[in-house]
């Protein structure tokens, strides 16, 4: 928006005797800066924003207790197939795991319990709240060199 000098809307039967029939609901025009006659102009402007950190509360992620008991609803019905995953590098979720080791027998009943226990308590919300979730910083800067002579005008600029 530094280079902009102008913006005219225009919605009259002038719009569409420029722009033709593709100008019937109106026109937006935007006039750029340009260069003066003159010495040598820089300008500059700098902008900084702060966000505050953003409130995951209430999204009511699920938990890892309602992961698992999601986990074992999918096994359950059927809808897991660990063949897909032989011989790739990622596989399914610990939970997964856990259920498909019980029914291979790899596992007891009580294993199965405990190590499933030990899964449904399980939390990175810590963790994602103070890696993840910082407060924002956001910085602009604009950079501008203008100027001309009798025969010439120029405006250079960046954001």
């Amino acid at each position: 928006m530094n280079d902009v000098e102008k913006i005219d809307v225009l919605k009259d039967a002038a719009a569409s005797a420029i722009w033709g029939a593709r100008a019937s609901n109106g026109v937006i025009v935007i006039t750029t800066k340009r260069g003066k006659e003159g010495k040598l102009k820089i300008n500059y402007a700098a902008n900084t924003y702060f966000t505050s950190r953003p409130d995951n509360s209430k999204l009511n992620r699920a938990s890892s207790a309602e992961v698992l008991d999601y986990d074992k609803e999918v096994y359950d019905k059927g809808f897991f197939n660990p063949a897909i995953f032989v011989g790739e590098p990622n596989g399914y979720s610990p939970s997964l795991d856990l259920l498909l080791r019980l029914d291979q027998g790899q596992i007891s009943q009580q294993e199965f319990g405990r190590m499933r226990d030990s899964l449904s308590g399980l939390s990175n919300s810590g963790q994602i709240h103070d890696n993840l979730l910082r407060t924002g910083i956001r910085q602009n800067h604009y950079l501008s060199f203008s100027g001309g002579g009798p025969r010439y005008r120029f405006i250079i600029s960046g954001s």
